[in-house]
């Protein structure tokens, strides 16, 4: 691309995603992966909220917050 274009600072890698993905195959490695389908992808789900918010700067607790919609607290009208 042209010096100076809107691609500047992306990476002309995937590096960091490749990254993102080690905590996952050595616990796969390690401990030999999850015991159930369910585990699995409650995992995968949780680290991509966790790497997506870091990435973005973000504090983890209100990305999943965000994901996770409002307390039944106060859906219910009580005070959270």
């Amino acid at each position: 691309m042209a010096k100076g274009s809107i691609c500047d600072d992306v990476e002309p890698t995937n590096n960091s995603s490749e990254r993102d993905l080690w905590p996952a195959v050595i616990h796969r490695k390690v401990i030999g992966g999850y015991r159930s389908d369910w585990g699995a992808e409650a995992s995968a789900i949780f680290t991509t909220l966790l790497t997506t918010a870091r990435k973005r700067g973000e504090n983890l607790l209100d990305a999943l917050r965000a994901v996770a919609g409002p307390s039944p607290l106060t859906a219910a009208g009580l005070p959270s």
